[in-house]
């Protein structure tokens, strides 16, 4: 339901939806009822009050708000396309349709398990989680918090609950064992970093040899890939997928020297676009320090 707001002062549309905006919280408040459903009322409306500045002031504040609004959409704008341009980079690199300057070698086609050991996370309970410890990875963050390489650990374990799993070391790879969906089934992060870190249960380890990690990081997640995992998962309410079924994967490989320089460019792009996604939160915040100086009066501009 939609409620007319009268005003007796005159009121720039624009500087009214700001406003409105604003105090989101404070009309829920004052202008909605109900227990399971919500409603909204003219009633409600009609008791909440604003105060207003000038109708010039409220275009100079609306022209402000509405200025960072347009870079806010600019910038989502080019993370749309850099993102669009990454993908069809990966599409690209990783199948070998494109070829970076100065390679020329063929490609080969191997197994997984060709390349590389498994080995099994354990251990890490839910309730064996600290707020500050020894790094560690459950299986579930895989899917929640990280893409292609495990960059920040978000979890922590005790060294006595680190005695009991299985740590990690720089170039493995960590594939997701269990999951909701084929289609998600077996995503892979390439740990990085030189940090003392674990490995929970349902986790499934592969340590390459003479391969790029983070080339492969990238590769694992490539559809051609995924497709394969998903046609391996097995299970209809939880869905699992094994180390033996991984190690069948069929992967085309550049010599080494090739996927690593491919893994640096798609990183280059990795960085573009996490530093124009740190532009806009930083815009974004930059808005709601405006917002709450302009529409309250802290700041005049007029």
């Amino acid at each position: 339901m939609l409620a007319l707001v009268q005003l007796d002062q005159a009121v720039e549309t624009e500087y009214l939806f700001y406003r409105l905006t604003s105090l989101q919280e404070q009309l829920h408040a004052s202008a909605t009822h109900g227990g399971t459903f919500v409603n909204l009322t003219t009633t409600g409306f009609g008791a909440f009050t604003i105060t207003l500045p000038t109708t010039s002031e409220q275009r100079a504040i609306a022209g402000r708000l509405s200025d960072v609004d347009a870079l806010l959409g600019t910038l989502d704008k080019l993370i749309t396309k850099k993102r669009d341009l990454k993908q069809a980079a990966m599409q690209q690199l990783l199948t070998g349709k494109t070829r970076l300057p100065g390679f020329h070698d063929e490609w080969q086609t191997k197994n997984l398990g060709n390349t590389g050991a498994f080995l099994k996370g354990f251990g890490i309970k839910k309730d064996e989680i600290v707020s500050d410890g020894v790094a560690c990875i459950r299986y579930g963050e895989i899917y929640t918090h990280h893409h292609d390489h495990l960059k920040k650990f978000n979890s922590f374990i005790t060294p006595t609950t680190a005695k009991q799993s299985q740590r990690i070391q720089k170039g493995d790879l960590l594939f997701a064992a269990s999951g909701e969906t084929t289609e998600e089934i077996g995503k892979c992060v390439a740990f990085l970093g030189d940090e003392e870190a674990y490995a929970g249960g349902d986790i499934i380890i592969f340590r390459p040899v003479g391969q790029d990690s983070k080339f492969l990081g990238y590769l694992m997640n490539q559809s051609s890939i995924t497709s394969q995992k998903a046609r391996m998962g097995q299970g209809e309410v939880v869905v699992h997928i094994s180390s033996r079924n991984l190690a069948r994967l069929d992967l085309h490989l550049p010599p080494q020297c090739e996927q690593t320089a491919i893994a640096e460019v798609l990183s280059d792009m990795d960085a573009e676009l996490a530093a124009l996604e740190q532009r806009r939160k930083k815009t974004r915040d930059i808005k709601q320090g405006m917002m709450q100086e302009l529409l309250t009066g802290k700041t005049r501009l007029i």
